[in-house]
């Protein structure tokens, strides 16, 4: 797992629009005797932070339901993540988390 101290809070929780959690990643593993392990390893977003500066780098539009704007509209520009105010990730599931 990772933490960031509350200083890289870039994802809106369901509903919000301002960004207020963090990405934190969830890594673990279970050996199991004689058979292949439960291995789970997922980030609290629906992509991780880094692949929006890749994106940015490559001039790439991102795919739709990564990012919201400051006024909650959904945005393929990594420009506006890194805006002022910034846009937010959204959480895991993305555009179709809590249907």
């Amino acid at each position: 797992m990772a933490n960031d101290h509350g200083g890289g809070t870039c994802v809106a929780p369901h509903g919000g629009v301002e960004d207020r959690l963090s990405t934190n990643p969830i890594a673990c593993a279970v050996p199991i005797e004689r058979q292949d392990p439960i291995v789970l390893d997922m980030s609290t977003s629906v992509v991780a932070s880094g692949k929006i500066r890749v994106k940015q780098h490559q001039d790439e539009a991102l795919p739709p339901g990564w990012l919201i704007d400051a006024e909650g509209e959904s945005t393929t520009n990594a420009d506006d993540f890194y805006g002022v105010p910034p846009a937010a990730l959204l959480p895991f599931g993305g555009i179709a988390a809590h249907i």
